[in-house]
């Protein structure tokens, strides 16, 4: 039984986390997976987007539930 990766199963897992690979903005990278919006960066604990409008339509939710 073959427990290892091979090069070429390496370079593929390499290229999907670098795809999904995003700088918050204490400068640590965290990867976000295809079916979330955000994360949590272990270091500073903030919220890290995948895009300006995710962080937009979240903010947005936060304020309409403290109106109410």
């Amino acid at each position: 039984m073959k427990n290892s990766l091979t090069t070429k199963q390496v370079e593929k897992l390499h290229h999907e986390l670098s795809f999904h690979t995003y700088t918050c903005e204490c400068g640590h990278r965290v990867v976000i997976l295809p079916q979330k919006d955000k994360v949590i960066c272990n270091w500073c604990k903030h919220y890290v987007f995948k895009s300006k409008q995710d962080e937009f339509k979240y903010r947005m939710n936060e304020k309409m539930r403290r109106l109410k």
